[in-house]
């Protein structure tokens, strides 16, 4: 009788503690390895005969999909960059944008804007782990070619909010 109730009281101890604890506290990864992408190793990728979005006006904008750093392949047309959100020069505020045009010759008259974003979470959260052409999943090594990138429907600007510096200064633009 003493072992059963010794027993079931531990039992009732132990199926508290894991309730308590919270389902959102993170498990300790093993260390990341740095990984190096040797340019020579990138994955080259067929690029379009002509772009349509490519002018003087966007060509500051433009990022070299085969250098964006430790993606081992390349990873397409894009343009990035910020924009100022008034008139006022002396207004540093600037919004971050980058814009993936879709591999879908029918997308070409339409866009999807995807607005996320705030204290804590940047859209590119949502750019490298749900929806963009890069999927880079949390514990894994390496990004990977994301097969359902919503680009392969549609043309996709992120931009992330609220207008601060830290994003800016995270991203090295600021």
């Amino acid at each position: 009788m003493r072992t059963t109730i010794l027993l079931s009281t531990l039992v009732s101890v132990i199926g508290l503690t894991s309730a308590l604890q919270s389902p959102h506290r993170k498990q300790s990864l093993k260390p990341k390895r740095d990984v190096v992408v040797n340019p020579a190793q990138v994955e080259k990728r067929q690029a379009p005969a002509t772009s349509s979005y490519l002018n003087t006006k966007t060509k500051p904008y433009a990022v070299n999909g085969s250098a964006i750093p430790m993606v081992p392949f390349d990873a397409g047309e894009s343009y990035a960059g910020t924009l100022p959100v008034s008139t006022n020069a002396t207004d540093e505020n600037r919004l971050y944008f980058w814009f993936w045009p879709s591999e879908t010759p029918k997308a070409k008259d339409e866009i999807t804007i995807w607005l996320i974003g705030g204290p804590g979470c940047s859209s590119l959260d949502g750019f490298l782990q749900e929806n963009g052409p890069i999927s880079w999943q949390s514990g894994t090594y390496q990004p990977i070619r994301n097969p359902y990138s919503w680009t392969n429907i549609t043309n996709m600007v992120r931009s992330s909010a609220p207008i601060s510096r830290v994003t800016l200064t995270l991203l090295g633009l600021y």
